[in-house]
């Protein structure tokens, strides 16, 4: 049976386990804004070189 007693060991180890937590959520955020930064870059590559295919088209 598992113990719900709250003792300075499992308390200790509940705020490292949170802040850990912070940090992974922290670190997706960031890993999510470079993933649709380069996402916004691609798109901006693409869109240049179909304007240059077309302007040289001509």
């Amino acid at each position: 049976m598992i113990s719900l007693d709250k003792t300075p060991q499992t308390i200790s180890y509940g705020r490292m386990r949170a802040a850990i937590n912070r940090e992974v959520r922290k670190n997706n955020l960031i890993a999510l804004s470079l993933e649709f930064s380069e996402r916004i870059y691609d798109a901006e590559v693409k869109r240049f070189e179909a304007h240059k295919a077309e302007v040289l088209a001509r």
